[in-house]
């Protein structure tokens, strides 16, 4: 086991020591151990590696949930497009506008605004 007095070292709280041991796989199916080393390294380098797994993770989970969301979103849209269109009228909106004919009329010419 090593030590921390066998290993050089700040006395910085800010500063990390880490001994790395190489281990091989033997071709009989044993270990041997073929390198030790150290690797120093500023907490400021922890924090900046947190973050950018703090980073990686998040974009992973939004690509979830953008996926989540594409399926749950086509699977209402099917549900919607098989209901009469006076059961989707009589639902209650969730913006609380009560559905009337006036928005159901695409074609209607609408007021021009002057600029």
């Amino acid at each position: 086991m090593l030590r921390d007095k066998w290993v050089a070292h700040a006395v910085n709280h800010f500063d990390d020591v880490k001994v790395h041991v190489t281990v091989q796989a033997t071709s009989n199916g044993g270990h041997v151990v073929s390198g030790v080393g150290i690797k120093a390294q500023m907490v400021t380098g922890f924090v900046q590696a947190w973050m950018q797994s703090f980073r990686e993770l998040c974009v992973a989970v939004q690509a979830i949930q953008r996926r989540e969301f594409s399926r749950e979103n086509e699977r209402v849209k099917l549900l919607a497009q098989e209901l009469p269109i006076s059961q989707i009228m009589q639902r209650q909106r969730i913006d609380q506008i009560a559905f009337t004919d006036r928005i159901l009329t695409p074609s209607k010419v609408r007021k021009k605004f002057s600029t």
